[in-house]
């Protein structure tokens, strides 16, 4: 099945209007790496994350595939999460991209206005990669700078602890 292009995932665009449900029902599995996060005006908030990267989605009743830049998830504690990671430098200044893989649901919740409420599970452990030391391990890996007789890179700088 060809992915479909959206300019955002959301919930909405992957599964359309939602009633009630009897029981819980995984709805569709979202995974990506985000590399960017922009605050704007919310929706059900004064402001909100977007997520912005490489995402994809697939829709649990048909296996239908969805890829855009831009993300919503349902659980704005997993999207928080992921946006302030991304936007915020390591101790050496090194920017990181989270790496994850989610499970969204929904279940019957009598004290929500909708009458539901989703579920966000994580399927993999969410990864924080440095997409630029794993250019520079390739290169040492490979082989590939003595090939123009150049030393190998140093690897990432590690801070000594002290006992």
């Amino acid at each position: 099945m060809t992915p479909i292009a959206l300019k955002k995932i959301t919930t909405k665009e992957i599964v359309g209007e939602l009633k009630i449900p009897e029981k819980f029902s995984q709805l569709y599995y979202v995974y990506g790496a985000v590399t960017g996060a922009k605050k704007q005006k919310g929706k059900f908030k004064d402001e909100e994350y977007v997520l912005i990267g490489r995402f994809e989605a697939v829709r649990v009743s048909d296996r239908q595939e969805f890829t855009a830049q831009r993300l919503y998830l349902p659980d704005t504690t997993y999207q928080d999460s992921l946006a302030v990671t991304v936007l915020t430098p390591t101790a050496d200044g090194e920017v990181v991209e989270p790496e994850f893989a989610f499970m969204i649901g929904y279940d019957r919740h009598a004290k929500s206005p909708t009458g539901y409420a989703f579920t966000c599970e994580p399927m993999t452990d969410t990864r924080a990669q440095d997409r630029l030391s794993n250019v520079k391990k390739l290169l040492n890996d490979s082989k590939l700078l003595e090939r123009f007789n150049l030393p190998a890179l140093e690897g990432p700088k590690v801070a000594n602890i002290k006992k």
